[in-house]
């Protein structure tokens, strides 16, 4: 009996614990972590509206998330690369910081009108550069400015 009630006790503490900090992380999520939103499924989905005005298929939908993607990367480089050297820096949740303008324009001027080839090409050059978020967050790690831990 005693026993089950220390096993029932430590459950209940521990179970307070983890929602605590799950609050906590929800509140103040920082390393370019954003706030858990029961709604949001995909983490592209605070972005769709900017999705739908750009693209008018998925495969080029496909082309604007990996751009995303390449953007975010080299803001997360910037941010951390300014922290290393004692500025100021934003480690904040990216969906409110994307500049959605030099997104446009790192995008190809034949987006929509792309043929499966051209996209497929398109698609491999940004999954292969040299920028993303992985390698944004070791470089970060590896600048002592963010806690691995924490990627999102």
């Amino acid at each position: 009996m005693i026993r089950r009630l220390c096993t029932v006790t430590a459950i209940a503490v521990l179970t307070g614990t983890l929602s605590t900090a799950a609050a906590m992380a929800q509140t103040n999520p920082g390393a370019f972590r954003c706030p858990v939103d029961d709604e949001v499924f995909l983490w592209f989905e605070p972005f769709q509206d900017q999705l739908d005005a750009l693209t008018d298929s998925r495969r080029a939908e496909l082309i604007v998330i990996e751009t995303v993607n390449d953007w975010d990367a080299r803001y997360i480089v910037e941010q951390c690369e300014r922290a290393a050297r004692g500025e100021s820096a934003d480690f904040g949740c990216l969906h409110d910081r994307r500049d959605w303008g030099a997104i446009q324009g790192m995008l190809p001027a034949n987006l929509n009108s792309m043929n499966m080839d051209e996209e497929n090409a398109h698609l491999s050059v940004l999954r292969n550069n040299e920028y993303n978020r992985n390698d944004a967050f070791w470089h970060c790690h590896d600048l002592g400015v963010i806690d691995r831990s924490l990627q999102p």
